[in-house]
């Protein structure tokens, strides 16, 4: 098969990640793999460190 079956054109390919950035509650980062929210609670994500992150930045997203 061909990459081009499944390959996306940058613009494409950002238009989910774009969708998810101006839907954000104010309250906190929604993290997403696959189109399918990521619950932030699992042990794989230090809230501490998620919330450094998103202090730092809030402003660009």
């Amino acid at each position: 098969m061909s990459a081009g079956l499944f390959a996306k054109s940058p613009a494409e390919s950002v238009k989910d990640t774009l969708a998810v950035m101006d839907a954000q509650p104010d309250e906190r980062l929604i993290l997403r793999a696959v189109g399918k929210p990521v619950d932030p609670a699992l042990a794989t994500f230090d809230p501490q460190n998620a919330r450094g992150l998103y202090e730092l930045t809030r402003e660009m997203i």
